[in-house]
């Protein structure tokens, strides 16, 4: 390894599942994968969410960035997320929730 040069934590990525507000008569699903991002559970790393949900035959799209990591006392952690959809309808849903635990993260001693 080069002498002076800071090895960045492996990237890894998270899964979340939510259900938007109700708007009229109507609610979404936002389901995906963050953006990866090089982090571990005592930085203050963060992911993008992006996305469309369909439902009733119109869309919405959201982007948002995730909180901080919360570490978990048996190893991990996890982010909170909340936002809102757009779209060029005349309403938009809040949603909020939190990822799973990282994916992607190397064995260790890889």
């Amino acid at each position: 390894m080069n002498k002076g040069i800071t090895q960045l934590p492996f990237a890894h990525t998270h899964h979340y599942k939510t259900t938007t507000s109700e708007k009229e008569e109507h609610e979404h699903s936002v389901v995906g994968f963050s953006f990866p991002a090089n982090g571990c559970d005592r930085d203050e790393h963060v992911h993008r969410l992006e996305g469309v949900t369909l439902v009733n035959d119109h869309q919405h799209r959201y982007s948002l960035k995730t909180g901080p990591p919360i570490p978990l006392s048996r190893g991990g952690h996890y982010h909170e997320f909340d936002g809102e959809t757009f779209s060029h309808t005349k309403h938009e849903h809040s949603f909020y929730g939190r990822t799973s635990l990282p994916l992607g993260y190397y064995p260790p001693n890889w």
